[in-house]
């Protein structure tokens, strides 16, 4: 979006006049997908059909379809897919020890299929990696809060105890490709320095 200019699309478009093709009646694209985006954090978690959402909206359907395709190019349903996946990201990180069903479930992904799959696509790490890392990371920190003293923070090995295999799966991770956005580097950054860094689109 261009600064200064609240009207603009990604492309740098102006968004405020409607397209001739416009459904009838569709207001501010801008502001349909808002609205949706809001729709989406308070219920990402329970079952959404869409086009029960966009009555809910006091839109048509094809109003909503007409604004996400104008704004984000792609379809309401994925970009709610995208956002659960964001929110399974954070919860596992946050909460490692709270296992991969339950976190699925409260992200609202209980009934999407091959959520592992991607989940990997979408972030370029498998799933169970993921969340063995992220319990790793969680021990590490323990770890150091429990024995502040420096002595305690030096390893002698990669495969002598816990710390070192932690510290050998983050490297191995670190060196795994990736054609994604939401790189490992940014995981890792969020996970072990506890920095907030979040994907760019995660509304509070």
């Amino acid at each position: 979006m261009i600064p200064g200019c609240e009207t603009c699309g990604p492309a740098g478009d102006d968004v405020s006049q409607l397209d001739r093709s416009a459904p009838s009646g569709c207001g501010s694209p801008l502001q349909v997908v808002a609205d949706a985006l809001h729709y989406f954090g308070q219920h990402f978690g329970e079952p959404i059909q869409i086009p029960t959402m966009a009555e809910s909206l006091g839109i048509s359907l094809d109003c909503l379809n007409f604004s996400f395709d104008r704004i984000r190019k792609v379809a309401p349903v994925q970009v709610l897919l995208q956002y659960r996946l964001n929110k399974l990201f954070v919860a596992l990180t946050d909460q490692p020890r709270q296992g991969l069903g339950r976190a699925i479930r409260a992200c609202g992904l209980a009934e999407t299929t091959g959520v592992l799959a991607q989940f990997e696509q979408e972030f370029g790490i498998a799933m169970p990696l993921f969340l063995l890392t992220c319990r790793r990371a969680a021990d590490d920190r323990l770890f150091r809060l429990q024995h502040p003293e420096a002595e305690a923070l030096v390893v002698s090995g990669a495969g002598g105890n816990a710390q070192g295999q932690a510290l050998a799966a983050t490297e191995d991770l670190r060196r795994r490709p990736s054609g994604s956005i939401h790189s490992f580097s940014n995981w890792r950054c969020r996970s072990l320095c506890r920095e907030t860094l979040q994907p760019s689109w995660i509304l509070p």
